[in-house]
Order: structure tokens, then C-alpha cells, then sequence
């Protein structure tokens, strides 16, 4: 099969590292100018080849089962984030089209415009919210005693902080921890695979060689 080089990823990596050596060279011996020499920036991206030998080395393995957790996990984040975006926005316009159009608000709250005037500042709030940062002091409780009626408020707050707070961050922690151990596992796997190998070639060479004596008179 012709194309089963580039069915790997590390030889989709040296394959555009090489095409990136070979234009810097080409751009370099044609154009010899001082606006050319930013096109050699283009060498660092070469740097990249040490992250194969990195997960080589034993003192290494540990932030290259990490680095591949990450990298494994990504999609998984992002629809996490998209799902914690949606949210933000959704809750972010209910809060800015009431409490940041209440007048009551404005008189009794010094800073309701800072916080929820608008939906991105809603939004912006409401993270704030999911990270727990000084949330109930300049946020949720301003919101639900600043004005009479306010503490209606109270329980669409504990339910919010209660599914993005302790449910989707959580959810976060439990992709990047699934995906570590599986990266682990397989490379541990890999790695006892590779001693097997290397075992099994071993014995059949001093199989070989006995073989060979053994025939020689």
C-alpha cells in the first residue's frame, strides 16, 4: 500500500518538517535580503522533531503520557466548553434583559451596570460565578437582596453553580483523568510490548546460532 506512511501521524509530522526545511532553504539562497531572514522563523517549527525523542527518555515518560492525555482529550474539552458557553449565554441573556433593565437595580446596586448590563458582561459574571470567585459578594448577592423580591433568584443560582460549577468543571476533571490513565495504559502496554519483541529476537538468534554450531562438524 502506497500510502500507508502517512497513516501515522509522527511520519505526517517529519513529512512537513522536511518540506519546511526545504522552503526556508530555497527562500534563504533566493532571497538574500534583510526582509528573508523572517522567513527563518520558520526553523524553530523544526524544534518539533525533539518531542519524538522526548517520549523516549524515562525521565520524560511522565509529562509525555500528560502532553498526550491533553492532546487525546481536546475535542471532548471543547464540547464541554461549547455545552458551558451555551449555558453562560442562555442564562447571561435571561439575567441581562431583567436585572439589567430593572431600574430598582440601578438605584439600590451601584455596580449592576458593571456586572450585568449587558450580555456580555452577564456572561463574563457568570463565569466568574462557575470559578467561585468572590461570586456571592459582588454577584449573587447584590442580585438577590439589593432589591425587594430579589431572593426569587436564589434557587435558579444554586442550580446554576450546582451544574456548571460542581457538574460541568467536574466533568472536565473526569475527561483529562480518563484520558491520562488510558495514555498510561497504553504505554505501558507499548513499552512491554516492545521488550517481548525484543525477547522473542533474542531467543531466536541464539536459537539460530545453536542451530549453527550444532550443524557445523
Amino acid at each position: 500500500r502506497k500510502f500507508n506512511f502517512f497513516q501515522d501521524p509522527w511520519n505526517v509530522m517529519d513529512f512537513h518538517l522536511v518540506v519546511i526545511g526545504v522552503f526556508d532553504i530555497v527562500v534563504s539562497l533566493l532571497f538574500d535580503s534583510p526582509g528573508a531572514k523572517s522567513v527563518t522563523v520558520l526553523r524553530i517549527i523544526r524544534l518539533l522533531r525533539l518531542v519524538r525523542n522526548v517520549r523516549l527518555l524515562r525521565m520524560f515518560q511522565e509529562l509525555w503520557v500528560i502532553m498526550k492525555a491533553f492532546a487525546d482529550c481536546f475535542v471532548s474539552l471543547m464540547w464541554v466548553m461549547a455545552i458551558l458557553g451555551l449555558i453562560l449565554f442562555v442564562v447571561g441573556l435571561l439575567i441581562a434583559t431583567t436585572v439589567g433593565q430593572d431600574t430598582d437595580y440601578w438605584q439600590e446596586w451601584n455596580d449592576s451596570v458593571k456586572y450585568v448590563g449587558d450580555i456580555p458582561r452577564t456572561m463574563f459574571s457568570l463565569f466568574q460565578v462557575v470559578t467561585f470567585d468572590k461570586w456571592v459578594t459582588n454577584i449573587a448577592g447584590p442580585i438577590t437582596t439589593a432589591v425587594e423580591g430579589g431572593s426569587v433568584w436564589s434557587f435558579p443560582f444554586v442550580f446554576f453553580v450546582v451544574v456548571t460549577g460542581y457538574g460541568l468543571l467536574n466533568v472536565i476533571v473526569g475527561v483529562i483523568v480518563e484520558h491520562t490513565l488510558q495514555v498510561a495504559s497504553a504505554t505501558h502496554n507499548a513499552a512491554d510490548a516492545f521488550v517481548e519483541m525484543l525477547e522473542h529476537r533474542i531467543i531466536a538468534s541464539l536459537v539460530d546460532d545453536f542451530l549453527e554450531i550444532d550443524a557445523s562438524p
